[in-house]
């Protein structure tokens, strides 16, 4: 039952996020074919690879905390050089944080910083302020973290988790 739960709010911010897109442009087609081949893939993945659906409650607050941490850092980085640049220089720092943080409880810290990395190349249009970015930050880490063994095999997973939670904000604010 979880695991329909976690896909159905998955293709629902999906789709919400396709139709906003066709309502703004002309290439109907090209959307909605990108669009079916990722959920088709997704759902693809979700079904052929094992699943441990055990959540390690210990490494859900540092996980929020890295997330919210890279997201934050991204998005002060990307004032200067932008968003695509910030995103590779904060990854690129948060892959040493394994050598700085021993123990099997922070051996997720980068994966978690750089999903917040994905929040935080979100434009200033979309989250105006340094709390909604630390905010939807910790989400994504929150969401990271529960849903990390559910995801195992699927690519795009940090960014689709970034992407749901800030469009989930969207959703959100604009009701």
């Amino acid at each position: 039952m979880k695991k329909n739960v976690g896909l159905g709010l998955f293709i629902l911010i999906h789709l919400y996020y396709c139709l906003r897109l066709i309502n703004n442009t002309n290439q109907v087609v090209v959307v909605l074919s990108i669009a079916s081949l990722l959920s088709v893939s997704y759902i693809w993945g979700f079904d052929h690879f094992p699943h441990n659906t055990a959540v390690d409650g210990t490494k859900i607050i540092p996980s929020m905390l890295s997330a919210t941490i890279g997201g934050l850092l991204c998005s002060a980085l990307s004032i200067k050089t932008g968003p695509v640049l910030a995103c590779g220089t904060v990854g690129y720092a948060v892959s040493f944080s394994q050598h700085v943080f021993k123990g099997d409880r922070f051996h997720e810290l980068p994966y978690s910083a750089y999903c917040g990395c994905f929040v935080g190349m979100s434009s200033s249009a979309v989250l105006p302020n340094w709390g909604l970015v630390a905010a939807i930050g910790a989400l994504s880490g929150l969401v990271f973290a529960t849903t990390k063994r559910s995801l195992e095999g699927v690519g795009g997973k940090l960014g689709c988790i970034a992407f749901g939670c800030v469009a989930s904000y969207l959703l959100l604010s604009s009701l």
